[in-house]
């Protein structure tokens, strides 16, 4: 293994882990905080790092990659530029969700792909198909209750007075 692919597993690593308290903290409705931003650079960084890995030809990791890039920057936009109002806020979050489910869908492609280290590849394709299920039904349960209305943002209905009424 060469220290490119070593620098970007490890960075792999800390993008997913930062982006699943990401999650977990979208899910509760607190504050993204100083672990939202390490998620946003370490998930570039993943990103990036997937081109310097083996870039002889196009794979779909790297087509992965671009188009994960581009979800990023439409939630990085959500956040610093929209600042979550309106309908920025769901993309924001539905941004930050998917693209920790692409970095886990990621590892687990690169599990199967490491020689020796991962399950019996005769069963790599129903193991794969398991975990992803399983993934995505985690990240769409996530989704749904991170776009829920959070306490003290509940729609309130304006109630006219009696004195408005005569």
């Amino acid at each position: 293994m060469d220290w490119a692919t070593l620098v970007h597993g490890v960075i792999a690593v800390i993008a997913l882990g930062t982006g699943l308290v990401s999650c977990s903290r979208l899910a509760t409705h607190r504050p993204g905080g100083v672990m939202l931003r390490v998620f946003f650079a370490f998930a570039f960084l993943t990103d990036a790092s997937a081109f310097v890995i083996g870039f002889d030809d196009v794979r779909p990791t790297h087509i992965i990659a671009i188009a994960s890039l581009l979800l990023l920057g439409v939630t990085l936009r959500g956040f610093y530029i929209g600042h979550q109002h309106g309908t920025w806020r769901s993309i924001y979050r539905v941004g930050v969700i998917s693209n920790t489910y692409i970095l886990a869908l990621m590892a687990t492609l690169q599990l199967f792909a490491v020689n020796g280290t991962g399950p019996s590849l005769a069963h790599a394709p129903a193991l794969f198909l398991s975990a992803q299920g399983l993934l995505g039904t985690v990240s769409l349960l996530t989704c749904v209750r991170a776009l829920r209305p959070g306490p003290g943002r509940r729609r309130r209905i304006p109630v006219r007075s009696v004195e408005s009424r005569t």
